[in-house]
């Protein structure tokens, strides 16, 4: 059986960690990582797709398809040498929000283009309970 899955850094690390003393020596062209298990072998490409072949592979994609834990996160601007306000924003997912928001393409801002960025800002707002404070400098 084969089956292939695109994953998460975190995932892929998680991946390679659990499995670290099954890790195979060889060098392949365009692969970050294989995972040579008794029953199955995983093989974890630069693009983030992960192919799982053998007789375990519904095993090991299962726990992988079915896991989500509720996340919180935040991030800021205006730290460094740019003259305004320091703006931070914080949300949290749980497994509904992320059920609602999984057909959408959502990445990294930084490898999101700003026409993307202005469509699904107000999509993420509506969907998810945030915080947003603005800190000028004459609150700092």
């Amino acid at each position: 059986m084969n089956k292939s899955l695109l994953l998460t850094d975190q995932q892929i690390n998680d991946l390679i960690q659990s499995y670290q003393h099954k890790l195979s020596p060889k060098v392949l062209p365009y692969v970050k990582a294989q995972l040579i298990l008794s029953d199955c072998t995983i093989t974890i490409y630069d693009s983030k797709k992960v192919v799982f072949q053998g007789e375990g592979a519904a095993f090991y994609t299962q726990a992988l398809e079915s896991r989500f834990s509720a996340q919180a996160g935040s991030d800021e601007v205006g730290t460094g040498d740019v003259f305004g306000p320091v703006v931070v924003a914080a949300c949290f997912v749980d497994e509904e929000h992320y059920l609602q928001l999984k057909d959408y393409s959502i990445q990294d801002s930084k490898k999101t283009t700003d026409d993307v960025i202005l469509v699904l800002g107000p999509v993420l707002m509506k969907t998810l309970p945030h915080s947003l404070l603005i800190l000028n400098d004459h609150c700092i």
